[in-house]
């Protein structure tokens, strides 16, 4: 369900999170009565991204075993295939997923789309 925002000044959004953009517009208003325009805006989760990090976990994995074992150790690994690569890629996404759900972790801002300026005497809103 889309949310809506507000600003005075095209950028600074923090104002708050609304159900309608009539909900924004009369928030607006309280909050600065003398002022005539508004700017309403759709807020946009963002969404938690991330590198899976492969081939710096293969790489640091031979690195200690070169830590290890010195020269001896030098072209282990170096037989591992991009399917098993990617294997290991997709098993560290799901860790990260599985991680990011078991503590609820998620973002507290978002970003701002669709912003248009609407005067604050005007009673029709779209």
């Amino acid at each position: 369900m889309e949310k809506y925002c507000y600003s005075f000044d095209g950028e600074n959004y923090s104002s708050g999170l609304f159900e309608t953009k009539k909900e924004a517009i009369e928030s607006a208003k309280k909050d600065r009565p003398e002022t005539e325009n508004v700017w309403i805006g759709t807020a946009v989760k963002l969404t938690l991204r991330w590198n899976s990090c492969e081939e710096e976990i293969i790489e640091s994995m031979q690195e200690d075993l070169y830590d290890q074992c010195g020269e001896y150790a030098e072209g282990q690994l170096d037989d591992i295939t991009n399917e098993q690569e990617l294997d290991l890629a997709k098993m560290i996404d799901e860790a990260v997923e599985k991680w990011i759900n078991k503590y609820n972790i998620k973002t507290s801002f978002y970003t701002v789309e669709n912003c248009k300026l609407h005067n604050l005497d005007e009673s029709e809103v779209e």
